[in-house]
C-alpha cells in the first residue's frame, strides 16, 4: 500500500485487500521490532565481511569470522540475512586441464605421495604453475605453499617452468582462478601481476580462511602454533 499510495488512495486499497485504514496506519508507524533492529545490525557487519574479501565469502566462512568476533548468531540466520541482501559467495568453476605428463619423460620421485601432514611451518613445501590469460598474453604463476599453514611462502611471475602435480597446490589454484582469474580482465602483464600479489598477500595468506586448520588464515594459524609452542610446558608430578 506504501509504494501505490502516489497511484491510488489509501482508503481504496484497504478496501480492496479487507484491511483497515487504522490498521495500516498503525502497521507504518510502529518501530522496528529488537529482532529486526539486530537483523539490520548483522547485516550491515556481514556487507563488510563480504566486502573485505572481494565479494567470494559465502555463508560458512562469514559465519566463522562472525563467531571469531563473538557474534552470536546461528548460520542459518546468515544465510538469511546474505539472500535479503543478495550475497552469494563464489563457486569454483572448471578449467582447463595444464599438467600432462610426458610419457617418455622420466617422472620426477613422489616425495609426498598425498599425505599432506606437517607439524609445523618449514616442514613440507609444495610447488604447482598455471597460466593467467591478459590481452598481452599469458602470464605464468609458480608458488610454493607451507603444507602446515596453507600459506604461500613464494612465489615466481612471467616465466615457463616444470611443475609436478599435487592436489594442495592444484586447490590453491582453483581457488585464485573461481575467485579472481574469472571475475577479472587483465590488459597487461603488469597489472595481472599486481592484482595476483594483492590476492596473495592481501587476502590469501591474512584472511583466508581454511577448514583444514580450524576456519583460521593461515597468518593467524602460524601465530597460534608459535604461541603454543612458546608456553611454558607442565612440569610432570611426582
Amino acid at each position: 500500500m506504501t509504494a501505490n499510495q502516489a497511484q491510488h488512495s489509501i482508503t481504496l486499497m484497504a478496501k480492496i485487500l479487507a484491511v483497515s485504514v487504522s490498521g495500516f496506519y498503525a502497521f507504518k508507524n510502529r518501530q522496528p521490532s529488537e529482532h529486526q533492529r539486530r537483523d539490520e545490525e548483522l547485516t550491515e557487519r556481514i556487507v563488510m565481511i563480504h566486502t573485505q574479501s572481494r565479494g567470494t565469502d559465502g555463508t560458512p566462512l562469514i559465519f566463522e569470522e562472525l563467531k571469531e568476533e563473538g557474534v552470536a548468531i546461528g548460520k542459518k540466520r546468515v544465510a538469511r540475512l546474505m539472500k535479503q541482501r543478495g550475497l552469494k559467495g563464489v563457486h569454483r568453476w572448471k578449467w582447463p586441464v595444464t599438467t600432462k605428463w610426458a610419457k617418455r619423460q622420466r617422472p620426477a620421485p613422489d616425495l609426498v605421495r598425498r599425505d599432506f601432514t606437517a607439524n609445523a611451518p618449514n616442514e613440507l613445501w609444495v610447488a604447482d604453475i598455471t597460466y593467467v590469460p591478459t590481452t598481452a598474453g599469458f602470464l605464468y604463476l609458480s608458488v610454493v605453499l607451507d603444507v602446515f599453514s596453507r600459506r604461500v611462502v613464494g612465489w615466481s611471475m612471467g616465466s615457463v617452468g616444470d611443475c609436478y602435480d599435487n592436489a594442495l597446490c592444484e586447490s590453491f589454484f582453483a581457488t585464485l582462478e573461481c575467485e579472481l582469474i574469472a571475475r577479472s580482465h587483465f590488459s597487461s602483464l603488469q597489472q595481472a601481476r599486481l592484482v595476483i600479489f594483492d590476492f596473495i598477500e592481501g587476502l590469501t595468506n591474512p584472511r583466508r580462511r581454511h577448514s583444514a586448520i580450524g576456519y583460521l588464515s593461515p597468518i593467524n594459524f602460524e601465530r597460534q602454533h608459535l604461541l603454543e609452542s612458546n608456553l611454558p610446558k607442565a612440569i610432570p608430578l611426582h
